[in-house]
């Protein structure tokens, strides 16, 4: 496998515009996360987005690359392939590594761990999940995974994904914004139309299922923050005053 690093990074956000420019602990978050990965990643790293001022948030980071992307894509995947159609056409890159950009504390180790996904030939896109205590499962912006892990089983196949409680139990998983795309398979996966459940839900990797792909699922011990709502950004200002203090 040939990997490359993948972070689309749209101004704009439904549940919290401008999330990607919000201000933790006087750095703008995909500048935090921009960092995280780029002191010890071992990949190449694009960030692609559609407006000026992300632009100029990241000028001056080492060892990566912004690009330019328009801003009616609908979905990061379409500024994705974008992105690789621009900046690699001999498709040098087999294995295409989506990261989301509302991640501030994400290390470059996910990234390694997200890779395991793939160990089988024929997975088209592996994801990671994390167990998600029950205090958690009714938030909305926690989106839950359909899957069963045996024993030590660190793999398995993704059933369903959704933003309600499922599955009914006591067992449950978040998923992670960190997906591994075969490339062909992400080529595959944005000529499709938007599916029904994937508009119900407004989770895009739905698609993937629908459209009969395997989607694996890698189990780790802890999810990241992601900021999607609100709440989100201030939890995230709060751990990192924390680490600071520390």
């Amino acid at each position: 496998m040939l990997p490359v690093v993948c972070i689309p990074a749209r101004m704009n956000s439904s549940r919290l515009p401008k999330k990607m420019l919000a201000d933790i602990g006087g750095k703008p978050m995909i500048v935090h996360l921009v960092e995280n990965i780029a002191k010890d990643s071992v990949y190449p790293i694009f960030v692609a987005t559609d407006h000026l001022d992300i632009l100029a948030v990241l000028s001056g980071i080492q060892n990566i690359s912004t690009v330019m992307t328009k801003d009616t894509y609908e979905s990061g995947s379409d500024r994705i392939c974008a992105l690789l159609q621009e900046v690699d056409p001999q498709k040098k890159f087999d294995v295409i590594i989506n990261l989301q950009g509302d991640m501030p504390f994400v290390s470059s180790s996910l990234i390694l761990e997200v890779l395991k996904s793939l160990e089988e030939k024929d997975t088209d896109l592996g994801t990671l999940v994390a167990p998600l205590s029950v205090d958690f499962v009714h938030e909305k912006s926690r989106v839950k995974v359909a899957c069963g892990f045996r024993d030590n089983q660190k793999n398995t196949r993704a059933l369903y994904f959704s933003r309600n409680v499922i599955p009914h139990g006591q067992e449950f998983w978040e998923h992670i914004g960190i997906y591994a795309w075969r490339r062909n398979s992400l080529e595959r996966f944005v000529k499709e139309q938007p599916t029904v459940l994937e508009k119900q839900e407004r989770l895009e990797q739905l698609r993937a299922l629908e459209s009969g792909m395997k989607v694996v699922c890698r189990r780790i011990k802890e999810a990241p923050i992601a900021v999607d709502v609100a709440q989100d950004l201030e939890r995230a200002r709060l751990i990192f005053a924390q680490k600071k203090d520390t």
